[in-house]
């Protein structure tokens, strides 16, 4: 008893991580809907909307949202196969639980093909009800999780697009991705860059031992880090800070590579300026 409580208790403590999950349950069959608005309160889940048939369902989902949808297989005014098939066009992303006391053949391979992603069998028991429903709200809890990462993701890229001059490239040194900062710094469009080796912008004056050891740096899967001047498309010349990093795959192997690079050539040139101004003032001092 003391066991059964603490599962209680736990299964309680789960719940109330899932406080905003919202819920659209269809059943055409009332005394279920009201077995399960029992279920439903005693385990103080909140967000619940409820649907008789199919059409009421379809109906309820174009006006709101709902995180998971459960729905029984056989309903007048279209059944759980039409809704689920419905909302897809909608979302194909919709999350759903089908509720069957069915073993047919044919409507389990429906079932599948639908790609739905948990079922819960007739006659309906309040433990597995509630295991199914754990288990759902797992899922919703994760895609959350991957859709803010996404977001945010979109969001970093963005502001990297506005901040930074970006491109990637495959193994072998490939242009793969340019942006727009990239562009207007080297004068020349995407589709010149994509597809071409850096190469295409080296300043002959650059010497080589500096791109054999970029090479070699990212070769070892180790990001590399300095300073590179580089040619326009009209000839001008353009220095930049860089750092190229290698992506690697969950197996560790790179798989392309980001380069991160900002624009210091007017701070080189004033470098320079101040070098050209200290090496004339030491030559009239020693005149």
């Amino acid at each position: 008893l003391r066991r059964q409580r603490q599962m209680c208790i736990r299964d309680r403590v789960n719940l109330m991580n899932y406080e905003n999950i919202s819920i659209l349950y269809v059943d055409d069959d009332k005394s279920i809907i009201e077995f399960i608005k029992i279920i439903i309160k005693k385990n103080n889940i909140q967000n619940v909307t409820y649907a008789c048939n199919g059409e009421e369902g379809l109906s309820l989902y174009k006006k709101g949202q709902y995180d998971l949808v459960i729905t029984d297989m056989h309903m007048p005014k279209m059944d759980g196969f039409g809704l689920i098939e419905n909302i897809r066009e909608i979302n194909p992303k919709q999350i759903f639980t089908m509720v069957t006391a069915t073993d047919n053949k044919d409507d389990l391979v429906n079932a599948i093909q639908l790609r739905i992603n948990y079922f819960i069998e007739k006659p309906i028991v309040p433990k597995k009800f509630m295991s199914v429903l754990l288990d759902s709200f797992e899922l919703i809890k994760e895609k959350k999780k991957f859709l803010l990462s996404s977001i945010l993701l979109e969001q970093y890229k963005h502001a990297m697009d506005e901040s930074t001059i970006l491109s990637k490239a495959d193994l072998k040194g490939r242009i793969t991705y340019v942006n727009e900062q990239f562009c207007k710094l080297s004068q020349y469009e995407e589709n010149e860059l994509i597809g071409k080796p850096h190469s295409i912008l080296r300043d002959s004056n650059m010497p080589s031992s500096t791109f054999k050891e970029l090479w070699d740096t990212l070769k070892a899967k180790k990001q590399w880090k300095g300073i590179i001047s580089n040619r326009a498309k009209d000839g001008s010349i353009y220095i930049v800070d860089a750092l190229i990093i290698p992506i690697m795959d969950e197996e560790n192997n790179v798989i392309e590579y980001i380069g991160i690079r900002h624009d210091i050539t007017e701070n080189e040139q004033y470098k320079d300026c101040l070098l050209y101004t200290s090496d004339a003032a030491d030559e009239e001092d020693s005149v």
